[in-house]
């Protein structure tokens, strides 16, 4: 099936669905293809992407830091309830671990001024 249809068929049955839908690729490489067109079709649905790992299983690279940045965007996402209809997209990364829900608070955002209680 070609990305562009793709795209709209996987946010016509997030809007349809009452749930979030999960969507896994089983290319990695059309992954930000397909979420680009996703997010450029899908208005008022909240596409996530869920990036696989860019290093080999256990290798002894840790992974770059933006995609550590995209997973834990999703992931963090994905703890919180959705406001309308969500779709999210993965490739490999389905099969690998991820933290637990309560684990993904959203990091603390400071400004300049904050007092901080070490």
């Amino acid at each position: 099936m070609p990305d562009a249809a793709l795209a709209l068929y996987l946010i016509d049955q997030a809007r349809a669905a009452r749930r979030p839908i999960l969507a896994i690729l089983r290319s990695a490489s059309r992954l930000p293809r397909i979420a680009a067109m996703a997010h450029a079709m899908g208005t008022g649905t909240e596409v996530l992407v869920l990036p696989p790992w860019d290093v080999l299983p256990y290798d002894p690279a840790p992974p770059s830091p933006a995609i550590v940045g995209q997973r834990m965007r999703a992931l963090q996402a994905l703890a919180r309830p959705p406001a309308g209809p969500r779709l999210l997209l993965t490739a490999a990364a389905a099969l690998q671990r991820v933290r637990p829900a309560a684990d993904l608070q959203p990091d603390p955002m400071l400004r300049p001024g904050d007092a901080l209680d070490p």
